[in-house]
């Protein structure tokens, strides 16, 4: 059921603002530690985990951008075992970027060519 809605987060983030982190490490606002491009890579999963304890539910669809590591993390994890496959679907808006620049490329390579 599509409701346009948003159902869950799960927000990770690297800040803290206080001075004195380390006499504060357990309530620390920051619960994640890594590179900000492997946020979506770790996050993508705990939300496919809510969807049992949250809404008693599987996700059994994907919606990404075309990064396939976030879609990769949920089916290593297997979240629902094996009786249940994530199928991954992409978002248009991404595809045709990814191609318009490729097109792009293609283009500005056969400009090249022609006066070689």
């Amino acid at each position: 059921m599509d409701t346009g809605k948003v159902i869950d987060i799960d927000v990770l983030s690297k800040y803290c603002a206080c001075r004195n982190k380390k006499n504060h490490e357990k309530s620390f606002k920051s619960n994640f530690r890594g590179s900000s491009g492997m946020m979506e890579e770790k996050g993508a999963p705990n939300i496919f985990k809510h969807s049992l304890t949250i809404h008693n539910a599987r996700y059994t669809k994907y919606l990404g951008d075309g990064d396939s590591k976030a879609f990769d993390a949920v089916t290593e994890e297997n979240i629902y075992g094996d009786e249940f496959h994530v199928e991954k679907f992409e978002c248009i808006s991404y595809v045709i970027k990814r191609m318009g620049l490729r097109l792009q490329r293609l283009k500005e390579k056969m400009k090249m060519e022609t006066f070689v």
